[in-house]
């Protein structure tokens, strides 16, 4: 009775979804996006090797017949406004990506005949594994946790997730999970922590910069679009072409917040996305065990550091917003970018989504973040570490447990076919249905995603990314505070110490 339920609410949805052909627009915000009704992109070929790559192709995973009997599996997620809809929505409502993500659950509750319950936990970063903390054990109601990137892998020497290779109907090499990721995420003989398609904030959160086309030509700036494809998008030139494009707006003596300028950031998380994009390698993997050494590159992130430092502070054009816990700050620039009083700002690509950059009467832009220098071969786009990663909960019995994969894998090929399509054709490309060249910037941001393992890792290793991001904070332009001779022994004991822990259990 219940999948015959579902079957003709599907029903209702599809003829619905054709009834309705133009949704009225509604002002978004990131935690309700509204999207323009624009047409499609055409279809992209999609690189097989890549599952961040777009692609509208129809994918068929090896999944199991199964009849679970109406049974509830519980996904547990963090109730934060950037993430709420990530893994389930209340219904539908007209607009793509909500409509997405209800049908993807829809579809796999009709596959199998279940139903999927998705309690929301309120706090920080790290609200999701402290839940779990709290209810180890056999009377754990949860079966799959979404929790943030960074905030995982401190937790599994403490045996809260089943290593995914143990699990039956997960195929890690398809492409609707990132394979990227499973290079940075297994060590030794274990990976407990997936994502890709499934995860929604894994694009949303991919750090771009924008830039607003009519200030552009007004400051003589040539085209961007032409300086990505010959190569030449560097932090020098960014540097450059903001060189004292400075207006002081607000009367107030000296530089502020509220004056105009080329180029607006903050010293908090739009820094590592430079770490990333000059492919600064901070841990490197043994191939032979799975593990890694931190070996970092410390001339180049010193020259990284150098190049954000005169970018930030020497240019005379930009301003970099001390950042704060509330993110208030990127709201504050996403503010000043809509009106006008910034050429170009750093920002992820969830921006889009905002009420600021959906009513800004300008045209924009979106660029890669730029490179080392010209001799660097490609673009290298970074997710802020906020982007959400999903374990099977250990407490979940051990003849469960392969459903509880085939309901995981499922969700991922119905977001690989659903979400995606909805988010990158309809949400980022319909809004630029006329601009070829935002939708090549878009498949070359999209496709060089780079996962870094020192983001991962990061407190593992003495919470590397934070000191970086401390140093460019306090105008320090290279990495001896923290990366001493010492320190890097130091840094290298603490990661032997946690791999340790995870051989123990493996």
């Amino acid at each position: 009775m219940k999948k015959a339920l579902v079957l003709l609410l599907a029903l209702i949805m599809l003829v619905s979804a054709f009834a309705a052909c133009t949704p009225p627009e509604t002002p978004g915000n990131e935690s309700k996006p509204a999207v323009d009704s624009k047409p499609s992109a055409p279809e992209e070929t999609p690189d097989e090797n890549n599952p961040e790559a777009s692609s509208t192709e129809e994918v068929i995973g090896n999944l199991p017949d199964l009849d679970l009997g109406g049974s509830q599996y519980v996904i547990l997620s963090r109730n934060d406004p950037w993430m709420v809809d990530e893994v389930s929505v209340e219904g539908t409502n007209g607009e793509p990506i909500n409509d997405a993500i209800y049908k993807r659950n829809l579809n796999v509750e009709t596959l199998f005949n279940i139903e999927i319950d998705n309690p929301l936990v309120e706090g920080d970063d790290y609200c999701v594994i402290d839940a779990l903390k709290k209810t180890q054990g056999p009377d754990c109601p949860y079966h799959i946790a979404a929790s943030s990137a960074y905030t995982c892998f401190q937790h599994t020497p403490s045996g809260l997730f089943y290593n995914i290779y143990d699990v039956e109907n997960v195929d890690l090499d398809q492409k609707y999970w990132a394979t990227k990721y499973n290079d940075q995420a297994s060590i030794g003989n274990a990976q407990y922590f997936v994502t890709g398609a499934i995860s929604l904030s894994l694009r949303r959160f991919i750090f771009v910069t924008f830039f607003n086309k009519v200030l552009a030509e007004t400051y003589g700036i040539e085209n961007l679009y032409d300086v990505v494809k010959e190569k030449r998008w560097t932090l020098d030139y960014q540097a450059q072409i903001v060189n004292n494009m400075y207006d002081d707006i607000d009367s107030i003596p000296g530089e502020s917040e509220d004056d105009f300028y080329g180029f607006l950031t903050n010293s908090q998380i739009f820094v590592d996305p430079y770490v990333a994009s000059c492919d600064v390698k901070l841990l490197v993997k043994d191939s032979d065990t799975n593990f890694f050494k931190f070996e970092p590159e410390k001339e180049k992130l010193d020259n990284v550091m150098e190049k954000i430092n005169n970018l930030y502070y020497k240019s005379g054009g930009a301003y970099a917003f001390v950042g704060k816990g509330d993110y208030s700050d990127l709201d504050k620039i996403l503010e000043k970018f809509s009106s006008s009083e910034a050429v170009l700002i750093t920002h992820r690509l969830i921006a889009v989504e905002s009420s600021d950059m959906r009513e800004m009467t300008d045209p924009y832009g979106i660029l890669p973040m730029p490179k080392y220098d010209e001799g660097q071969e490609e673009y290298y786009s970074l997710a802020h570490d906020l982007f959400t990663v999903y374990g099977i909960v250990s407490s979940v019995n051990s003849i469960e447990v392969d459903n509880v994969g085939a309901i995981l894998e499922a969700m991922a090929i119905e977001s690989y076919k659903e979400v995606t399509p909805a988010y990158y054709e309809i949400a980022l490309k319909g809004k630029y249905s006329k601009d070829e060249e935002t939708w090549q910037m878009l498949d070359n941001i999209v496709n060089n995603l780079k996962i870094n393992g020192g983001l991962l890792y990061t407190i593992e290793l003495d919470d590397i990314t934070q000191k970086i991001r401390t140093a460019i904070k306090n105008k320090i332009a290279n990495s001896e505070q923290f990366l001493s001779a010492r320190n890097i022994g130091k840094i290298q004991k603490m990661l032997d110490n946690f791999q340790n822990k995870i051989k123990d259990i493996q």
